[in-house]
């Protein structure tokens, strides 16, 4: 009864000083909802466990480039090579990434986001189809009939929830296949897939395999990381990637969707939002400061007609719990809608997060949101509280209506605005880092000289039953390139199997002909296969010779277009033009002839080192 007066009053004087309250409501409000999405980003991407059975003992296997965080694939005979060695696992999966599906029925074709799993892939993640089966080890055979998973949004909406659908047949990507399973809706490893595919691997594949693994139940992570290394030393040279410098090692799987540099800048941003929240507590605690010395004489003669030291205190944090609750409630609907548009701004800019990661509140959000509140309360409200219910009734009575600004009172205004102005140095000293960090990475200079905004770029897929050789490949995307150009809107259009600024196309090791073949002497590079459109469309820098063109055919001579950078480590004292070098490490590897460099170009993202290139 006493809590609801107390309450009910402290509405009231709230209610009487409107501009006041809404200015230190609204302060709060934006210190709560900013600090609480950060944390909901923290929570989601971070501390939040995956949904899988053991997350905990759940890791990624692969190799680490130096200087890199990421864990690259392998390649198919590596892994055929490094299978039978694993040790201290439980289970072990594979995965081929996201690819293109193209479903085609009756008369139509559909292109879905899908993915190439194995057989042991649904098991290591604890999952199973609404109805049908799972892949099995005959499906991951090569040259088996093909069959596909689909998820339940692709077998509502494009099968007409057709409870027939497992065994009917379908062409995927030109090839016969049959539905064996439908997949529950909230399933889309690994970031938003609709159908799924087997995983085949076979000596020579062209595509790398993901691998992934569960820990058997006696074996800790320091354990199994240790044996993973000694293998890798074990196998050496047989493991191509080793001969590059590459470490065979393993992440927590989470680390696969969310990487190390994301979950370092979640936390600095979150740690900047606890400042902006600290901030906004001093702003408040000063202006209730304020308030409590325009009514001090006020307090006076109500402490001197009977009320208690506590009760004083306590009519003050009850106004500060108000705003707080107010502010903490506001902050929680700001956050939520913050993080749902923040989420589909990611999508629209084709920047999928993994399908687990979601913006909704759990026991910790929840905890933190409560935590939050209190401490609000009493960092914005306990100092103004103590010093009204300390105020010296004789002294306030004395001064009349002209109140005291000095004493106590002022030094402890005096340092809270100290302590805001070293908040707010700190919190500009970070945003200067941030931003300049930011400006880094888009003043990154990937060696072209265009607007990206004024280039669109797109994904087609060829299948090897109707392209079957490189030269009908290559000639499908010459049309496709001609008929581009011929668009009176288009001023240059080019086909290529990698971007410049995006991790999109491969790598291979090369080394100046005449060198001995050892593998010091090698140097691994990002390749694209470009046409004679691809400086155009960039504005690539050619610095030495000419890019190539249309006498550069099958038939031809073997040229390529190199790099500033692989000229530095192939012919550092010698006219790169007319220089050859070997493509790949057989003895059956192509030699090719330099014909142009050019100044810099990068094909990784960012956050990668930065490679050699070869076009």
């Amino acid at each position: 009864m006493m809590l609801g007066s107390e309450f009910r009053n402290a509405w009231r004087r709230l209610r009487a000083r409107p501009a006041h309250t809404l200015l230190s409501t609204g302060i709060l409000t934006l210190g709560l909802a900013s600090t609480m999405f950060l944390f909901g980003a923290v929570n989601g991407m971070v501390l939040r466990p995956l949904p899988f059975p053991h997350a905990e003992r759940l890791v990624s296997i692969g190799w680490l480039e130096p200087g890199n965080t990421q864990l690259d694939g392998f390649n198919a005979d590596d892994w055929l090579r490094l299978q039978p060695n694993l040790s201290g696992f439980e289970l072990v999966a594979i995965d081929g990434g996201v690819a293109t599906v193209n479903i085609a029925r009756g008369d139509g074709v559909k292109r879905y986001d899908g993915s190439l799993i194995d057989s042991s892939m649904l098991t290591l993640l604890g999952e199973q189809p609404l109805f049908g089966r799972a892949f099995s080890e005959e499906d991951d055979r090569p040259g088996a009939p093909m069959t596909v998973l689909i998820g339940e949004r692709v077998w509502r909406n494009d099968f007409n929830a057709d409870p027939g659908v497992v065994g009917q047949a379908l062409r995927i990507n030109g090839e016969p296949a049959t539905v064996i399973g439908v997949m529950p809706d909230d399933f889309g490893y690994p970031y938003s897939q609709e159908v799924w595919l087997p995983r085949r691997v076979a000596a020579g594949d062209a595509f790398d395999v993901r691998v992934s693994a569960r820990l058997a139940p006696d074996t800790s992570f320091e354990q199994a990381q240790l044996a993973l290394e000694a293998t890798g030393q074990r196998l050496g040279s047989e493991l191509v990637e080793s001969l590059d410098g590459d470490v065979l090692t393993m992440h927590p799987l989470a680390h696969s969707f969310v990487n190390d540099i994301t979950r370092r800048m979640s936390w600095m941003m979150f740690a900047a939002g606890l400042l902006v929240l600290l901030l906004a507590c001093a702003n408040v605690a000063n202006l209730q400061l304020a308030q409590v010395l325009t009514r001090r004489r006020e307090l006076a003669v109500r402490s001197a007609l009977g009320a208690g030291r506590n009760r004083l205190l306590r009519e003050l944090l009850v106004e500060a719990l108000l705003m707080s609750l107010v502010a903490t409630a506001i902050g929680v609907v700001l956050s939520h809608y913050g993080g749902l548009w923040v989420m589909q701004s990611m999508i629209a800019n084709g920047n999928v997060p993994a399908y687990y990661i979601r913006f909704e509140y759990d026991w910790r959000d929840l905890g933190f949101v409560a935590l939050a509140g209190v401490a609000t309360c009493l960092l914005a409200g306990l100092a103004p509280a103590l010093r009204a219910a300390g105020t010296d009734v004789q002294d306030a009575l004395r001064d009349g209506s002209k109140g005291s600004h000095g004493g106590f009172f002022a030094r402890m205004s005096r340092g809270l605005v100290v302590a805001e102005i070293a908040l707010t140095v700190v919190l500009l000293i970070g945003a200067a880092m941030f931003i300049r960090g930011i400006e880094g990475m888009l003043r990154l200079d990937i060696g072209t000289d265009v607007n990206p905004a004024h280039v669109l770029t797109g994904r087609v897929g060829v299948f090897p039953q109707q392209y079957p050789t490189g030269g009908e490949q290559a000639r499908f995307f010459e049309r496709v390139s001609t008929k581009l150009s011929a668009d009176p809107q288009v001023v240059a259009a080019s086909a290529s199997s990698a971007l410049p600024g995006s991790a999109s196309g491969g790598g291979e090791d090369v080394i100046a002909e005449g060198q001995a073949r050892s593998a010091e002497n090698y140097v691994q590079a990002d390749i694209a296969s470009v046409d004679a459109g691809f400086a155009d469309v960039y504005g690539l820098r050619l610095t030495a010779g000419r890019f190539v063109d249309d006498r550069d055919t099958s038939d031809s001579l073997a040229v390529a277009v190199v790099d500033r950078a692989l000229v530095e480590r192939l012919w550092p004292d010698r006219d790169p033009l007319g220089q050859r070098f070997h493509f790949g490490r057989g003895d059956d590897a192509p030699v090719l002839t330099v014909v142009g460099v050019v100044d810099g170009l990068r094909l990784r993202e960012s956050d990668d080192r930065a490679q050699p290139v070869v076009m």
